[in-house]
């Protein structure tokens, strides 16, 4: 009898059956049988699954015509609505048209998928589906599902780093392949876990809470760190706003984030290398290579480099490694009118790159990879996509801000921040879609 009320339940409401899906198995999905063992399997899954939602929408309201049939003074209302996300799309589509590899911008780049034309229609898709079909009380239920979706990752992640399973991990990366990337995951999800106990007093959440950010904490992640620093700070003001700040708040939040520090303290791990890793690198990298320009007929003769310090020392700071993307992917983007406008086309960066690549990346111990992205998305999105790309992404940050819920911004500030030295992978994407998705207030326009 429970099994035939919950399949009921299950058909009755489709797209939030298929939405809890997709929050709760794309963090979890890995397979062994593709080439990229975690990112891949997750963009294939979406595809399915956010292609059957779409579709089951599209459907709907063909047979349902009355609901599309809509006056004239509410197409416009909605299409003011949804105009920040109808820029962006656009921007997209356009700097494919004029891509420098069209198949790359409209799939994807080929280990992951995600990123391209396909991916962002996609993502549009069940924006409008969720926008139209959820209602406040489904954004809610959603929201504590993608809580407790942090419950196997960060389990996984807590046994990765203590080897409980296996061999101890030094940055634990869970399902997610990478640490950076899964230090993203939980800097979104955290600040709405934590609101949820505030709100709630339910110590289900406190336990999801402190698990959560013992798995951030075991990723080493310096942006995922200062990236949960800066959320903290945020939910401040988020419990200010919603007259949540008061004693008793304040009393639980003194005792958990003492809980926090405890935890971080007692397990420094590569922190305590991170300064020995810069002060090498600056005895490596002297003043006069920061300056080394990209041309390719540039005499590397005139770079000094201490031989001695790197036969010693193999391992770059990730920062100087990173100054040195985010000059070549400015180079990039300045090259020609056309780059400066249109970009190059989307997930096109590690075609291009390499004609602006920075000659002191060669002295890192990176000096042999070829670099996708440029660590920090808004180059990336400026570098591939143009001043339309960035202008366009900017507007539809602003409006987002000014109509999503409070509670959820937060989560919106950790993927901004976390963006300056990375870039959303497919996770945090389908949240940011799904947050974006839901108005101040109300669930629908």
């Amino acid at each position: 009898m429970l099994i035939k009320q919950s399949i009921k339940e299950i058909l009755s409401r489709p797209y939030f059956s298929l939405l809890s899906l997709m929050v709760l198995a794309l963090p979890l999905i890995v397979s062994s049988n593709t080439n990229e063992l975690f990112e891949f399997p997750k963009t294939y899954l979406l595809y399915v699954l956010g292609s059957i939602l779409i579709m089951i929408f599209i459907i709907e309201s063909i047979v349902k015509c009355n609901d599309i049939c809509i006056k004239k003074d509410t197409l416009v209302r909605n299409t003011y609505y949804h105009l920040p996300v109808i820029l962006f799309i656009s921007s997209v589509i356009i700097s494919t048209i004029f891509s420098s590899h069209h198949y790359t911008s409209v799939w994807g780049y080929y280990s992951r998928a995600n990123g391209g034309l396909v991916s962002f229609l996609i993502f549009t898709g069940i924006y409008i589906t969720v926008v139209n079909k959820f209602k406040i009380g489904d954004f809610i239920q959603i929201n504590k599902i993608i809580a407790i979706s942090v419950i196997p990752v960060s389990i996984l992640g807590i046994f990765q780093y203590y080897g409980i399973l296996s061999d101890p991990i030094v940055r634990v990366y869970s399902t997610f392949g990478q640490p950076n990337w899964l230090a993203q995951y939980l800097v979104m999800i955290l600040p709405s876990v934590l609101y949820l106990f505030i709100k709630e007093s339910k110590y289900i959440w406190l336990v999801i809470f402190i698990m959560g950010y013992s798995c951030l904490w075991f990723t080493y992640s310096v942006s995922g760190i200062l990236g949960f620093a800066v959320v903290s700070l945020s939910s401040i003001f988020v419990f200010l706003k919603d007259k949540l700040l008061n004693r008793n708040t304040i009393i639980k939040l003194i005792i958990i984030y003492t809980i926090l520090g405890l935890i971080s303290f007692l397990n420094l791990g590569i922190f305590k290398d991170r300064i020995n890793d810069v002060l090498m690198d600056m005895k490596i990298w002297n003043k006069d290579n920061t300056n080394v320009g990209y041309e390719a007929d540039r005499d590397t003769d005139d770079i000094k480099i201490d031989t001695s310090i790197s036969e010693e020392y193999k391992i770059s700071d990730p920062g100087f490694i990173r100054i040195g993307l985010w000059k070549g992917a400015y180079n990039l983007w300045a090259s020609s009118i056309k780059n400066i406008i249109l970009g190059t086309g989307p997930e096109t960066f590690p075609y291009e790159f390499q004609d602006y690549r920075i000659l002191s990346l060669n002295y890192s111990s990176e000096w042999n990879y070829v670099f996708n992205k440029p660590h920090n998305y808004y180059l990336q999105v400026l570098s591939e996509m143009g001043l339309i790309g960035i202008i366009s992404y900017v507007f539809l940050i602003i409006s987002v801000f000014r109509r999503i819920p409070h509670r959820l911004m937060p989560s919106m500030v950790g993927l901004l921040f976390t963006n300056i030295f990375g870039w959303p992978v497919l996770v945090t994407s389908l949240l940011f879609w799904i947050y974006i998705s839901e108005d101040r207030g109300k669930a629908g326009v």
